[in-house]
């Protein structure tokens, strides 16, 4: 998968992430740091990147336009937290099954929202 991580995601995220195997845009790297909720969604439709963020602002944007759109919910949302959570949903759930949709990780489950 193709994801853009948030800049309130921590960098181990990132290197989570790629030791799975998938693309990763860590808006940290753009060298633009404070980008606003809706250029971090636009970056992620022009280049149909999944969003993986802590940031429940994300929830109001259309997942079908960029990959999708992950969002921890878990607290504290730390990456000892929400990491383990991340990886058990991306090799469990099959990425068909993620494309186009809204996920919350949450403490002991994960919820796919289809639109």
């Amino acid at each position: 998968m193709r994801f853009v991580i948030d800049e309130c995601v921590a960098p181990t995220t990132a290197l989570l992430l790629r030791s799975l195997g998938h693309d990763v845009l860590d808006v940290k790297n753009l060298n633009r740091l404070g980008l606003k909720d809706h250029e971090i969604y636009s970056i992620a439709c022009q280049e149909k990147r999944v969003i993986f963020t802590i940031d429940k602002g994300f929830r109001n944007f259309n997942p079908t336009r960029c990959g999708g759109i992950i969002i921890s919910t878990i607290r504290p949302n730390t990456p000892s937290r929400y990491e383990p959570r991340l990886k058990h949903l991306l090799t469990t759930t099959h990425f068909e099954d993620l494309a186009d949709t809204l996920v919350f990780l949450e403490e002991k489950r994960h919820r796919i929202i289809k639109h």
